[in-house]
């Protein structure tokens, strides 16, 4: 499965995700497109992400993984999903798949526009523009996410992760935990302590 869904993930992104993907069952499933005005996102109430003008700085260079994400709901029930992120300067794509290959969350942030692509059949707890929000909170430079992040949060850069405080109460509202020396080969884990869930991310760099 990891292998099959890696090829899909390479297929969609090199053809810009234009057309839908069939299901296993041969059926295609279309994801519904949602060409996103606000840059604001909703982490939980009280606590929102601006995005950054720059999607990606140029600082940072190309990056190109490939991810395996388990998603853990309050509830105890999980997800998982096979990803594909490709960022460049100016540029960012995410791809999501599930266990059966099909496209749930398709991603693409450019400097004049943010376009999330959703599946219908996707569970009503995985939000697309949060799950784009968490990708910034674990991995984005330390300088961009503190002015992504509203004056009530503290973002607190800790050996092997990072979190997120209340600035007035000092309550941690997210906790991640990243692979050293290189954040982009290992695991990553994020728990989103107001809201319940967990994530954790196994990535692997391409092309080395």
């Amino acid at each position: 499965m990891r292998h099959y869904a890696c090829l899909i993930l390479a297929a969609l992104l090199m053809s810009g995700c234009a057309a839908s993907h069939p299901s296993a069952s041969g059926t295609t499933a279309v994801p519904a497109a949602t060409t996103a005005v606000s840059t604001r996102i909703e982490l939980q109430p009280g606590l929102a992400l601006e995005l950054p003008r720059e999607p990606w700085p140029a600082s940072a260079g190309t990056v190109d993984v490939e991810q395996q994400i388990v998603a853990t709901a309050p509830d105890g029930s999980t997800n998982e999903f096979a990803a594909r992120l490709a960022m460049k300067p100016g540029d960012v794509h995410i791809v999501m798949l599930d266990g059966l290959g099909r496209r749930a969350i398709d991603a693409h942030w450019t400097a004049s526009s943010l376009e999330v692509n959703a599946a219908d059949w996707l569970p009503r707890q995985v939000d697309p523009r949060r799950a784009l929000a968490d990708v910034l909170l674990v991995y984005w430079p330390q300088d961009v996410l503190k002015q992504a992040l509203p004056q009530t949060a503290e973002l607190l850069e800790l050996e092997g992760g990072r979190a997120i405080l209340d600035r007035q109460t000092g309550k941690p509202l997210v906790e991640i935990n990243r692979p050293q020396p290189d954040q982009w080969q290992g695991a990553a884990s994020l728990a989103n302590l107001d809201l319940g869930y967990s994530l954790t991310i196994q990535s692997r760099k391409l092309g080395e």
